[in-house]
């Protein structure tokens, strides 16, 4: 017998892939605001310039939070004012 409870299979979540460009340094995932993208600099985690447009990346909503999802790396940012500051993201409307 397990002693392994699944302390999570109540919560509803929404993972989409939308990894939407890589450019060097910055990988670019849509926002919920039309237009809107999260530039993610790679230096803001070991493993993010490896990332190519094939992998799952993107968002995840759960329990009525978001989260920056970088799956292969089990890498979860939850999209907070502060967590974003802390891994140098930015909110852009073009990509560069």
């Amino acid at each position: 017998m397990s002693d392994f409870e699944n302390k999570y299979r109540n919560l509803d979540y929404t993972f989409t892939i939308n990894l939407y460009a890589v450019t060097a340094p910055h990988l670019y995932i849509p926002n919920d605001k039309e237009g809107e993208y999260y530039k993610v600099p790679w230096e803001a985690y070991e493993g993010l310039e490896s990332v190519n447009i094939n992998d799952n990346v993107g968002t995840m909503v759960m329990d009525g939070k978001t989260y920056l999802v970088f799956y292969e790396l089990l890498l979860f940012i939850r999209a907070t004012r502060e967590e974003l500051q802390r891994y140098g993201i930015e909110k852009v409307s073009q990509i560069t």
